[in-house]
């Protein structure tokens, strides 16, 4: 029996006190009759139950004959209900799944199999139909792919299944969206809300699967988990992420949160995990593309590209389509398995509906020549299985694929694929130590020739700007700590990294506490951006002090209240002193890096603050951060240079770097439209018309560089965009731009500027799909690893919850 049917009986056998106190008399016999038939029908003869209904159906009479009062029915009924509770124990389970699209069967498979298992468990499965959307929201074509099921999944037809009639134990859906999607709609006869009436259990499970650095906002608060009873998800840290934000917008008025998602893994993990090359025939012509002359087989990458995301911009998209097709075009060593999104055509039609011709074409193209696999099939594992390797999009294939520890290229801003993007350096002799990416990554590149060699990428990178700014000892090369809550130290000589923990000075503080690094003598001084004093590291014996006592007089020189203190900019070593600005001030601190004694002083105008500090042997020269100017002190004298005019858009914080050479200060802007050379003695610029071809390209940019340093009277300049490294010889004026190309010896976890997990890079000027390719063609991908696969048991686990809520009338 089933739950609802002893539940049914039960609901039943409550109305007979009212039928009665009616005088229905004839209505409780007909009822006890058809209860009964209904128990044998189920259980067959012979139950005690059918027994106590015939005992009662005879009292019933005798009641009615005035023999016996009416208390003996009362309990004879409770007689009867105990009976049904007890020996018509729910033993069978009728589960339905309502799946929509074919391709994302994967999503419940593994729960299928297991149900289909247990005897007592009776197991539908109902793909529904859906419809495009028109762009004003109205039903468009309907689909129906029940015929496209691997051959061992018996299919109900949804006309067929009357789900009223059956209201099965359990439900399972893994499209949530009811009426809120844009592009497509199941059935509204199977939208969420109404399926919940219609079993005890309405059992959601996501046909995705999320990177666990995702944000699940959106996916937290759809109809599906609403108005699903359980919502499984893959791990406990994203179903922690899910009930955070359901309860961000409903609190505790559907429920707890917490007991309606619970973390069982995903059944997409199961059939990654399960699935091999071997299990999937490839058509001939398919076969026929991967194989070598010689026999052999050429590398397969699975390339997965949707058009779900309009940020990006449709022609943008289009345009990595064609380029992304090109390259696979001229080369006979990789064969691209072009899997496209099964909802791109009808998002396109929906959303951007002039661009669909074009898509088209691309496509048409693509089969025409035949240089790749189009794969449109709801077989999603096959290309899994077979290819070496993944680029595209950052969608839930990519938790997937991420299981099989094959590398994965995601698709980079177009920021990301034209630019090196460091910010910090130091030199060594014609290398150029750079910290590139927001800190993820630290390079060489060679002065000489632009080669870019890559050093090595510390722990925990994943995070914005973990350091910032490196310095070379000789032996070590340390990071600041820029949001890390400790120093990186790379050790040249085994190629590794050791980190000095700052936990103990460091508190409650939020990040960024460090920018720059100061090396004098035996010791490293780190000013801080949001840390309580300035930090040195002794090198001789690993010691840290902490030079406090000076905060209160930077707080009180700030033009506004501050909680902060930091001391902003690139200090200025002279002799055993650095100076270097206090944030929103026109402060400067002067520390003595020997004796620890420091002063604070106003200088220039009181709404100034600065940026860089020069000194020329005889004055000190401050760039402006709020206001274009140029300030130069000397002993009792300070003079103010008016640079408004080179500043025509960004009058705040244009220029950033300043270097004397000679009679010469250079400033470099970060976000200015010039570069100046300004005349120490005339105080006047005297050029301003320094790289103008770049400066012209990149008029529209918010930052023009990323960073300058100089080195044996050359200046050198990274660009904000491009795959180049600009320098300036201050003795002639003379430019030169240098083209970057990346080291042959280059590994391919050496290259990728960001690391989103061990196995997952991203597109940059640094690592390009032809790298990528080459990686994999010369199998140079082996000591990529991924994280661990899981026991493969997240179907077995999901049905039995499920199975264990229902029969144990826990719901």
């Amino acid at each position: 029996m089933r739950r609802h049917q002893q539940k049914h009986i039960l609901e039943l056998l409550e109305t007979f006190e009212e039928a009665l106190s009616e005088g229905l008399y004839a209505d409780c016999q007909e009822a006890t009759k058809s209860i009964g038939a209904f128990i044998e029908k189920i259980e067959g003869k012979g139950t005690r139950t059918v027994a106590l209904l015939e005992n009662y159906y005879e009292t019933l009479i005798r009641v009615y004959n005035g023999e016996i009062g009416k208390k003996q029915l009362r309990k004879k009924i409770i007689q009867i209900e105990n009976s049904v509770k007890n020996e018509l124990k729910p033993n069978r389970l009728e589960i339905a799944f309502l799946p929509y699209n074919a391709s994302m069967w994967d999503s419940l498979e593994s729960i299928y199999l297991v149900a289909k298992e247990d005897r007592n468990c009776d197991v539908y499965v109902v793909p529904i139909p859906y419809f495009d959307k028109r762009s004003d929201g109205s039903f468009g074509k309907m689909h129906y792919e029940g015929n496209l099921y691997p051959e061992n999944i018996p299919i109900t037809n949804w006309q067929n299944y009357d789900i009223e009639l059956h209201r099965p134990d359990v439900i399972f859906i893994h499209n949530p969206y009811d009426e809120q999607n844009y592009s497509t709609s199941v059935h509204p006869n199977f939208y969420s809300k109404r399926l919940r009436g219609l079993t005890d259990l309405l059992c959601y499970v996501p046909y995705f699967v999320l990177l666990e650095h995702d944000i699940v906002k959106h996916f937290a608060t759809v109809p599906g988990c609403v108005y699903a009873h359980k919502i499984m998800v893959q791990s406990e840290r994203i179903c922690d992420m899910y009930i955070h934000a359901f309860r961000e917008k409903f609190g505790n008025q559907l429920g707890k949160p917490e007991d309606k998602f619970v973390a069982l893994g995903s059944p997409k993990f199961d059939a990654v995990m399960n699935v091999k090359a071997e299990d999937f025939e490839l058509p001939d012509n398919w076969a026929k593309l991967i194989e070598k002359p010689n026999g052999t087989k050429k590398k397969v990458i699975f390339f997965n590209a949707r058009f779900t995301d309009f940020t990006a911009g449709v022609e943008n998209m289009l345009d990595r389509l064609k380029n992304v097709l090109e390259t696979f075009k001229n080369r006979d060593d990789v064969v691209l398995w072009f899997r496209p999104h099964p909802l791109n055509l009808s998002v396109l039609k929906s959303m951007r509906p002039q661009f669909v011709l074009e898509y088209a074409a691309l496509i048409d193209n693509y089969l025409k020549y035949e240089y790749g696999i189009y794969d449109e099939s709801p077989i999603l594992h096959r290309v899994i299985s077979h290819s070496d390797g993944y680029f595209g999009d950052l969608s839930s294939v990519v938790s997937m694929y991420q299981k099989t520890e094959k590398p994965i290229l995601l698709f980079g801003s177009e920021l990301y694929q034209n630019s090196i993007l460091a910010y910090c350096a130091d030199f060594s002799g014609n290398k150029l130590l750079l910290t590139v990416s927001d800190g993820s990554l630290f390079i060489n590149i060679d002065t000489d020739n632009g080669t870019v060699v890559p050093i090595a990428t510390p722990k925990d990178n994943q995070e914005y700007m973990q350091y910032y700014t490196a310095c070379d000892t000789g032996d070590r090369v340390f990071f600041s700590p820029y949001n890390a809550r400790c120093i990186a130290v790379y050790e040249k000589s085994t190629r590794k990294f050791s980190y000095i923990p700052l936990d103990l000075y460091i508190g409650e503080l939020p990040a960024p506490y460090c920018g720059w690094i100061i090396h004098y003598k035996n010791s490293l001084f780190f000013p801080p951006l949001n840390f309580p004093g300035i930090l040195e590291y002794n090198l001789d014996n690993n010691s840290i002090n902490v030079h406090t006592g000076w905060e209160n007089e930077v707080r009180a020189c700030a033009f506004e209240n501050i909680t902060t203190i930091t001391l902003r900019g690139c200090p200025c070593v002279v002799g055993s002193k650095f100076l270097i600005s206090c944030e929103n001030s026109n402060a400067i601190m002067e520390f003595d890096l020997e004796t620890y004694d420091w002063k604070i002083e106003k200088i220039g105008r009181e709404k100034i603050s600065y940026t860089n500090i020069c000194f020329d042997g005889a004055a000190y020269w401050l760039i402006g951060r709020n206001k274009p100017v140029l300030v130069k002190k000397t002993h009792g004298n300070v003079e103010v240079l008016d640079l408004s005019k080179y500043a025509l858009k960004n009058l705040s914080y244009s220029y950033v770097w300043g270097f004397v050479c000679g009679r010469y200060l250079w400033l470099i802007p970060c976000t200015g439209e010039n570069l100046l050379k300004v005349d120490i003695l005339n105080n006047c610029v005297v050029k301003d018309n320094y790289l103008q071809d770049y400066l012209s390209k990149t008029e529209d940019k918010p930052m023009k560089f990323t960073f300058a340093g100089i080195n044996e009277g050359k200046i050198w300049i990274i660009p904000y965009i491009g795959n180049s490294l600009f320098s300036i010889d201050t003795s002639n004026d003379f430019e030169e731009e240098l083209n970057l190309s990346v080291s042959p010896s280059a590994t391919l976890e050496g290259v990728s500027p960001y690391l989103l997990s061990r196995n997952i890079f991203v597109e940059s000027s640094l690592l390009n799909l032809d790298l990528f390719l080459n990686f994999i063609v010369n199998n140079e991908t082996k000591k990529v690893v991924a994280e661990s696969k899981g026991d493969k048991t997240a179907g077995e686990n999901i049905y039995k919850y499920c199975l264990g809520l229902v029969m144990g009338n826990t719901i």
